[in-house]
């Protein structure tokens, strides 16, 4: 009789036994994000070098269940990574792109680890943007309140993000125990 509400740790029991994969033998955790099961586990791979922290490798085995209580192993979803946060966010990326990921999952010309590295890295792509301001502040030495246009470039990833770090920036420049009443006012963000 097949039992049809199994975890994700009972499916990979089901499906493995007791055997750990050699290259990240230890588990972390098991999941299920949308129709994917998986096990996050880390090793040091082939290597013999113990004490470089580089050298781990973290890996996302994934399993389906195309019948209540059948696991299928999904080998061409499955795959490796040099840090944990990859791991994660690959398998939220199979739940989000589900229709791509079983188009293509037999598809032997089409790398789905690869795609969704050249997707995060565009995700991640940080632009140059040139931001002028204007820093109203109180200076206690000349007992008046001054006003200083500024300008800087700082790497982002949006406008509202250089904006943030112009005003942190610029707040910390300016602040020392003379100078009260900072303010900062964004006039203009470019990207260059």
């Amino acid at each position: 009789m097949v039992k049809e509400n199994l975890s994700p740790r009972q499916l990979f029991k089901q499906c493995y036994g007791d055997s750990h994969n050699f290259m990240t033998p230890n588990i972390i955790k098991y999941g299920k994000k949308g129709h994917f099961y998986y096990e996050l586990s880390k090793g040091r791979g082939i290597s013999f070098n113990y004490n470089e922290k580089e050298k781990m490798l973290y890996g996302v085995t994934i399993l389906t269940q195309p019948q209540p209580g059948v696991p299928n192993k999904e080998h061409r979803l499955s795959t490796v990574f040099r840090d944990q946060e990859n791991c994660i966010e690959y398998v939220k990326w199979l739940k989000d792109n589900t229709l791509v990921v079983f188009r293509n999952k037999d598809n032997d010309d089409v790398e789905l680890r690869e795609v969704f590295l050249k997707e995060k890295e565009v995700r991640d792509l940080k632009t140059n943007n040139i931001v002028h301001a204007t820093v109203y502040k109180y200076d206690q030495g000349l007992e008046a309140k001054t006003k200083a246009n500024v300008n800087h470039t700082f790497k982002a990833k949006s406008e509202d993000e250089a904006q943030e770090k112009a005003i942190d920036h610029f707040t910390r420049q300016y602040s020392s125990p003379q100078i009260t009443d900072i303010h900062v006012k964004v006039d203009i963000v470019k990207e260059i």
